[in-house]
């Protein structure tokens, strides 16, 4: 049955004239205000996250060296940008884009699933760089 047609489906639809995604209509619909609230709370999750990372990076790397055990950065990218004191810049840009995009358009499932994966990612940085100063420190 197609969802229009089924008053309790939840799926993703076109409205009449063409514009999607978006739920039946039923205000903002139930499955995007559900994905919109979530992807606001992953967005901040990842920005408490980002703040975390930062710290516990330049905690355990600053332990380099102690007891023979040589820390490195393992993103590359932030490899590069950690010397120039711009890795902070590009994570506020970041941030400040995904608030801005999570505020303005509908939080899709595929965004809403990429963000949650990406505060996985981050929680898991975490715990390893907070091993590493366990371990060194």
């Amino acid at each position: 049955m197609e969802g229009a047609d089924h008053p309790d489906d939840v799926s993703i639809l076109e409205d009449s004239k063409g514009h999607g995604p978006h739920t039946p209509d039923r205000g903002e619909g139930a499955l995007a205000g559900r994905l919109r609230r979530s992807g606001v709370f992953a967005v901040a999750a990842l920005a408490v996250l980002n703040i975390i990372d930062v710290i516990s990076t330049t905690i355990a790397l600053s332990l380099s060296g102690r007891d023979g055990i040589r820390l490195v950065e393992g993103n590359p990218l932030a490899r590069l940008l950690i010397p120039n004191g711009r890795v902070e810049v590009i994570k506020v840009v970041v941030i400040t884009a995904l608030v801005l995009n999570t505020v303005r358009k509908p939080v899709t499932v595929g965004i809403h699933a990429a963000l949650w994966v990406v505060v996985g990612i981050y929680a898991a940085t975490i715990v390893n760089n907070l091993a590493a100063i366990a371990t060194i420190g």
